[in-house]
């Protein structure tokens, strides 16, 4: 324990995220809604979608950075065009390479 009384650092956090998991089990509910996760789906090379975003960072025809909860989220490609964009889902369509997870706090850059 901390000297303030409460757990500390990641042995909390681990903790915390199996009580989640279990909840989510238990009622029955997708991981990704309780633990706050972005849900991400890649349609072939042609389109991937972003659920749970917190906003694009930087954007251009070859390269998008979008900031989620847990880090940012990196996707490049060709002809890359955001598709639609609202407060809980943006679709990005193109010829997409690759999606990365860059873990950190979101909204930081590289």
């Amino acid at each position: 324990m901390a000297r303030d009384g409460r757990r500390g650092g990641e042995g909390w956090r681990r903790w915390l995220g199996g009580v989640e998991d279990a909840l989510a089990e238990a009622l029955e509910l997708p991981r990704d809604a309780v633990r706050n996760l972005p849900r991400i789906t890649l349609l072939g090379p042609l389109e991937v979608v972003v659920e749970n975003h917190r906003g694009v960072l930087r954007f251009d025809a070859a390269h998008l950075l979008v900031a989620v909860p847990g880090g940012r989220l990196e996707v490049t490609g060709d002809r890359l065009a955001i598709g639609r964009i609202d407060r809980e889902e943006l679709r990005v369509q193109g010829r997409i390479d690759q999606v990365r997870f860059l873990p950190g706090p979101a909204g930081e850059g590289p």
